[in-house]
């Protein structure tokens, strides 16, 4: 894979995160804010994949101040993912309901407070990132999917996955993430079933979003309802992701649509 290939994708994923930060400065529109942090974990998966690639690349470095940027949104969106999850539980206890409304309003003020200095930071994180671009070749492209997939299956054959389930999550956004840079091949016989993979990267994020509200909610009181649902909803999806991770590998690879369309000719 040429460096202009990579270049053209990286462009277009930095241009929908400037494009989101700067509206979010503008209106404080939420959608912005969530936005702005899925095309951060996109570059953020392509960082993965050239230091994988290349273990000496300055990608790792350049893109520390960006994940800083991206922590900070994250205090911001983490706390309207908890007012969504109240809704989804019935839960309606004003004070919490106000407290949360309160930090994402002192968060995006901090934020917005911040703007020149972020946008300067993201602007030059864009430009040292194309410095580094190097030709990424078929085999290590391959190494770093099944690198990344069999890191993903050893989490998920653990009998108690549970505790390790979010460092599989990210696992599987990288791999889903790179597949819109490299395609679905991981090699000429197998590809990576994104469909899939994007079933259950959802199902993973659905867990982790409950999982941190109820983190935030340990040792707040409210009423037993809202509780039993919220941990009901969560054991739910861990039934789920229970069944969808067996034979887990044997899903996530399958025969590749050109080895299909040979098999099929003869």
């Amino acid at each position: 894979m040429n460096t202009r290939i990579q270049k053209e994708f990286l462009e277009e994923r930095w241009g929908m995160l400037h494009k989101h930060f700067n509206q979010f400065c503008q209106d404080k529109n939420p959608v912005d804010i969530h936005q702005m942090r899925v095309f951060t974990k996109k570059i953020h998966s392509f960082v993965k994949f050239h230091s994988h690639a290349f273990p000496n690349s300055e990608v790792v470095e350049i893109f520390k101040p960006v994940r800083e940027i991206f922590k900070h949104a994250g205090i911001i969106r983490e706390a309207q993912i908890h007012l969504l999850n109240f809704e989804l539980v019935g839960l309606t206890n004003e004070k919490l309901k106000n407290q949360l409304k309160n930090l994402i309003q002192k968060e995006t003020e901090k934020f917005v407070h911040k703007e020149k200095k972020y946008q300067k930071l993201l602007q030059k994180a864009e430009k040292d990132f194309y410095k580094e671009l190097t030709p990424i070749s078929k085999s290590q492209s391959g190494r770093f999917y099944k690198d990344y997939i069999l890191a993903s299956q050893l989490i998920f054959k653990k009998k108690k996955f549970i505790p390790h389930l979010h460092d599989s999550r990210k696992n599987l956004k990288s791999i889903l993430h790179i597949t819109e840079l490299t395609g679905k091949g991981i090699s000429q016989k197998k590809e990576v079933n994104v469909e899939y993979l994007g079933e259950l990267t959802e199902k993973t994020g659905n867990w982790h979003d409950l999982h941190q509200t109820q983190l935030w909610l340990k040792g707040k009181k409210i009423d037993g309802i809202s509780r039993k649902t919220l941990n009901q909803n969560i054991e739910d999806i861990l039934i789920q992701i229970d069944s969808s991770k067996e034979g887990f590998k044997e899903k996530i690879l399958r025969v590749s649509s050109t080895e299909s369309q040979i098999v099929q000719e003869q």
